[in-house]
């Protein structure tokens, strides 16, 4: 399925290059993939100090080690690590530890996955593919409770995007909480807890120090995405619930994505009421909790498209709705924003 998701958007991509015109660096260099590989190859300046440092710098090594362009090497590297991530999530279901349980996923699951609506990002140069890896590496060590290992892939992905850091947190928690069920006392668990949160953090912190001493302020990446939307606050934040800021609209694709959010809420909401114990809810709960920070819900379709294992369990649980139609339908409805939003990517609309 990976195999036909890759071709059948490389055609596609290939199709609407052809029609109108457009060479294949600049559908490369579109969207924030442009950022990226600014950034890999001039350094970071302006508003670029918004987007994390791992994606571009680990492209800009490998461009110089394969001597591609940026743009290819960009490519090469999110579809590398796009097959590793899947490759490894693979391995640690079929580990069977006695860590976190991860869904095995149905056929349904895996085809909601593959072609969900924003899952053009892992084959292009954008951070998706590194983050998703990152993800699945860390949730193969919390199978195995190697809560050290698991804290240095988190704090790997805090350097690679924002949800990285709640990545860190929830691994932290369940390293802690994990501790505290093995019978070691509050205190030996808080160690735990507080250790995970020295490796993750110590990571996380390089950025902050970077910014400190190459333009003064350690805190510039936070500073810039705020540019982005200064209007941002906690009530903008409650206010996107129903359309309440200024910049929000009603219109159809904003729906679709205010819908798909609600879903995603009911699906940590389920999780957590089905498996308390395995704190692996937190995380997803804590990535999903983030998405209303921007004051709008336009870019869910994309900051949901790591999350495999709430996409397998998705697929699970719709088998056992008694309405036997609610599969194929979502299925198609999936498939349908798939191709939409691919086609978005390539002709400038939004593709988020």
């Amino acid at each position: 399925m990976i195999l036909l998701a890759f071709f059948w958007q490389a055609a596609f991509v290939f199709f609407i290059g052809q029609s109108r015109g457009v060479s294949l660096d600049k559908l490369l260099r579109s969207w924030d993939a442009g950022w990226y590989l600014r950034i890999a190859g001039e350094g970071y300046s302006g508003s670029g100090w918004a987007f994390f440092p791992l994606y571009p710098l680990m492209i800009a090594g490998w461009a110089h080690v394969t001597g591609m362009p940026l743009a290819i090497a960009g490519l090469t590297f999110s579809l590398a690590c796009y097959a590793a991530a899947i490759s490894i999530y693979l391995r640690a279901t079929a580990l069977d530890a006695p860590g976190t349980q991860l869904p095995r996923g149905n056929n349904l699951g895996w085809m909601l996955f593959i072609f969900s609506p924003a899952a053009w990002v892992f084959f292009h140069p954008h951070t998706e593919s590194l983050y998703l890896l990152l993800l699945c590496g860390t949730l193969f060590f919390w199978g195995k409770r190697q809560w050290r290992l698991a804290a240095f892939i988190a704090g790997l992905s805090a350097l690679t995007k924002n949800q990285g850091t709640f990545l860190a947190l929830a691994t932290g928690l369940a390293a802690g909480f994990d501790g505290w069920r093995g019978g070691r006392g509050i205190t030996r668990s808080f160690a735990i807890f507080a250790v995970c949160g020295v490796i993750s953090g110590g990571l996380y912190a390089l950025y902050p120090l970077y910014q400190y001493q190459v333009a003064g302020d350690p805190f510039l990446f936070l500073h810039s995405q705020v540019e982005w939307r200064p209007e941002m606050t906690w009530a903008s934040y409650v206010r996107t619930f129903w359309f309440g800021n200024a910049w929000q609209n009603t219109n159809f694709g904003s729906l679709i994505h205010h819908a798909f959010f609600f879903v995603l809420v009911w699906c940590v909401v389920r999780l957590a009421a089905a498996r308390p114990r395995d704190l692996i809810w937190v995380y997803f709960a804590l990535h999903v909790g983030i998405m209303p920070l921007s004051g709008e819900l336009v870019t869910d379709f994309r900051y949901a498209a790591v999350l495999l294992p709430l996409w397998l369990m998705g697929g699970r649980w719709l088998f056992q709705f008694k309405w036997k139609f609610l599969p194929s339908a979502a299925l198609i409805v999936t498939l349908v924003l798939h191709q939409i939003v691919l086609r978005n990517s390539l002709i400038g609309r939004w593709a988020y």
